[in-house]
């Protein structure tokens, strides 16, 4: 079986000066951040990809001897994260990442096949018009039986979690989200335990295994597509990283 390692870093608990985090990028890193012209887009993606290497070095023993500067995090002809290590081949590793208000989530299984998705969204209140738009009517009469004071925070995770999902089958939001249907328990508490949900996927005949946290005003998911839940979902502290919640057994 296999395990998912994630971890979460941000805000005062990173370095604060661009030139630290842009040491590790490789060539290929380089020329890409140089082609972005935005600041915030430039500032989450160099986030992104401090985060995801240290992640790597961390978790995996292959890469414990190599330099940060040879291992590329390049986007795939789909769009999700692929990892470098030589010109020839991708790493084989399945990685996810996300990021959210200079924050960034990375989550690694070293697995290369499998389906894998983490999502990062700040809790905040949505209009009645975006549930209509983008919930099924299953997600939508789940919201409405919740006290209103649940709302945004329960509109933000059924959200987490749908792309949590299309990241796992690496489509994102190119695909109708109500393609995808989250189940919740009745009981949502907030506090940064991990909890189960439930995913389905219209068209997709496979299972499917998801949980999410609370971590300040944040909702951080994660969800894999696989007929084996996973042997456990383990922490990995970074260096500067915020403390959460360190492992969960599965």
């Amino acid at each position: 079986m296999v395990s998912i390692y994630w971890t979460l870093a941000g805000g005062s608990a990173v370095p604060a000066d661009s030139a630290t985090l842009e040491h590790t990028l490789s060539a290929a890193e380089q020329i890409h951040l140089k082609n972005l012209r935005f600041p915030r887009r430039r500032a989450d993606w160099l986030l992104g990809r401090w985060v995801a290497k240290h992640l790597l070095c961390a978790a995996d023993h292959r890469l414990h001897e190599i330099e940060m500067q040879r291992v590329s995090v390049l986007r795939s002809a789909q769009g999700a994260p692929q990892v470098w290590v030589s010109a020839e081949n991708p790493f084989p590793v399945s990685l996810s990442l996300s990021h959210r208000e200079g924050w960034a989530a990375c989550a690694l299984a070293l697995a290369p096949d499998l389906a894998l998705g983490i999502d990062l969204e700040t809790i905040e209140p949505r209009p009645r018009s975006f549930v209509e738009d983008f919930f099924t009517p299953e997600e939508q009469a789940f919201l409405h039986r919740l006290p209103v004071t649940q709302s945004a925070f329960a509109v933000t995770l059924i959200w987490s979690l749908k792309e949590a999902a299309l990241k796992a089958l690496r489509v994102g939001l190119s695909w109708d989200t109500r393609r995808v249907n989250v189940h919740l328990p009745s009981a949502l508490p907030s506090d940064s335990s991990w909890r189960g949900a439930a995913i389905t996927v219209r068209g997709i005949h496979a299972s499917w295994h998801a949980w999410w946290c609370v971590v300040g005003q944040k909702v951080l998911t994660l969800a894999i597509c696989t007929e084996n839940v996973p042997e456990a979902l383990i922490y990995v502290p970074l260096r500067h990283a915020h403390p959460v919640r360190q492992s969960m057994g599965c």
